[in-house]
């Protein structure tokens, strides 16, 4: 926001909200009048949009790891494959015993050898009749779904908007009509919608570094202002889809934040009276807390606020393990132990001790809640890297599955700094997920709650054979990430 006095009073000539995933900037006033006022038109600009400039040389990356692949292989079956193959080989060798010794042995035992060629084909078809049961068991009796759904809300509000990844299975070959409702059961046919599906297709680079993936040459019909598709084929084989999804929530999250700005860490409430008195942060008061309303456990999860704008100038800065000097204005605290449903924590409880429950010294603690400290973990667990140092709170914070820590850094990519990781120069790519970015909802006036949980969340996709009404999937495996946006107050 930009303010002018004008007659004794301040008067504001820029300002903005948020609208969806985007924010939509007022301007009172010509634009050419308000660059007058500044020898240059970039500072204006990046502080009325926010812009970001580069962290590092792209020069110096010695390296770079696509996010994308972990976050679809979340939902591709990844163990089904193994799982084809160890049976293949089992019943090939049990065929091969039984068909071969024990069915001989038999017939030459009871002096039948001259039934051999109907009993081998006995042993044929009994063969065949198992290797259907056990190739149904490995796909499966029905459909299954793997799903990983990412919410963006508002504390405080009970709607919410969502991108969602599918991966559907089916026992047999079929085609199907897939549909993504925004309230599911209060709409049971496809209507105008604010959602939208659609097939994802696989990704990989070539030589060229282009993405390309395979596409299924029969037809099938899609209805983009419905979010659905129609006459799907489905050949006993995965099927990925992705999906962006706007709706209703059966309760929310609701918080009670206030922050202390630029207090003395030395001083600061529930920390330990040790460091530098002259270290400075802002930190959460005692009577801070978030209540879970979602009707799921929230795990893994972090608190990200910023004790500046990414635009003001001159800014922070602070060094990073390596020496490095790099941008300091924002932080990422684990909130040990999560959120259960219905729970109420207080956030100073939480932040602003060890594992033990014992307060850290405000030294301690100014230095591992850095972003680009979670950043470098998150990175390094990500790339397999091994960890030196680590946060407060150590083997707790192991995520445990590459699209965990993927998603987290797709959150605050832009503020990633490839120069800060341990080993130094690998950057991270966002393609087909710059969208997931919300590096923008890092600011003065909010704070951020990322947490994971074990569940679908709001989200449901419904699928239909032939004229049958629409029925939800139960997924077989989900992961919901919610990213929570809490406005301070003034």
């Amino acid at each position: 926001m930009l303010t002018e006095t004008i007659e004794g009073a301040d008067t504001v000539l820029i300002s903005e909200r948020p609208v969806g995933r985007g924010r939509l900037i007022f301007v009172a006033g010509a634009l050419r009048d308000l660059l007058s006022r500044s020898e240059s038109p970039v500072p204006f600009f990046n502080k009325v949009l926010g812009l970001r400039g580069a962290l590092s040389n792209p020069e110096q990356r010695s390296d770079s790891q696509v996010l994308f692949p972990a976050v679809q292989d979340a939902v591709g079956f990844a163990g089904i494959g193994g799982a084809y193959m160890v049976v293949a080989f089992l019943f090939a060798l049990a065929y091969v015993g039984l068909a071969t010794f024990g069915v001989w042995g038999l017939l030459k035992s009871r002096g039948w050898t001259q039934y051999s060629w109907p009993g081998f084909a006995a042993a044929a078809l009994a063969a065949s009749v198992v290797s259907v049961v056990a190739v149904q068991s490995v796909r499966g009796v029905g459909n299954r779904l793997h799903q990983l759904t990412i919410v963006d809300l508002v504390a405080g509000r009970n709607e919410a908007e969502a991108t969602c990844y599918f991966g559907l299975k089916t026992g047999t070959h079929t085609r199907l009509d897939v549909w993504l409702p925004s309230a599911y059961p209060h709409e049971k046919e496809p209507g105008e919608s604010q959602c939208f599906l659609r097939p994802l297709t696989e990704w990989h680079n070539d030589t060229a570094g282009s993405e390309g993936g395979f596409m299924d040459p029969d037809a099938y019909r899609v209805h983009p202002a419905e979010a659905e598709l129609s006459d799907v084929p489905m050949r006993a084989t995965l099927k990925r889809f992705e999906g962006r999804w706007a709706g209703p929530l059966s309760g929310g999250v609701s918080a009670s934040i206030r922050l202390l700005r630029d207090v003395t860490l030395g001083e600061a409430p529930l920390l330990e009276e040790q460091g530098d008195k002259r270290s400075r942060a802002d930190v959460f008061s005692p009577d801070s807390e978030i209540t879970n309303n979602l009707g799921v456990d929230l795990e893994m999860c972090y608190i990200l606020h910023a004790e500046r704008d990414a635009f003001e100038a001159p800014g922070f800065v602070c060094t990073s393990p390596r020496g490095k000097e790099s941008p300091c204005y924002a932080r990422a605290h684990q909130l040990r132990g999560g959120i259960r449903k219905g729970e109420t924590v207080r956030l100073a409880n939480r932040l602003y001790v060890d594992a033990t429950g014992k307060p850290v010294s405000g030294e301690d603690w100014a230095q591992h809640s850095r972003l680009f400290a979670a950043q470098n973990d998150w990175g390094s667990r990500f790339a397999g890297l091994a960890l030196v140092g680590g946060h407060l709170g150590g083997d707790e914070f192991a995520l445990e599955e590459p699209f965990q820590n993927a998603l987290l850094l797709l959150s605050t990519l832009d503020e990633y700094d490839p120069m800060t990781l341990k080993g130094g120069g690998l950057a991270f790519e966002a393609e087909r997920c710059r969208f997931l970015d919300m590096s923008d909802r890092l600011r003065k006036d909010t704070v951020v709650l990322i947490g994971f949980a074990r569940d679908a969340g709001p989200v449901k996709l419904c699928v239909r054979r032939g004229s049958r009404d629409y029925r939800p999937v139960t997924p077989s495996l989900a992961w919901t990430m919610y990213r929570v946006v809490i406005p301070l107050p003034g």
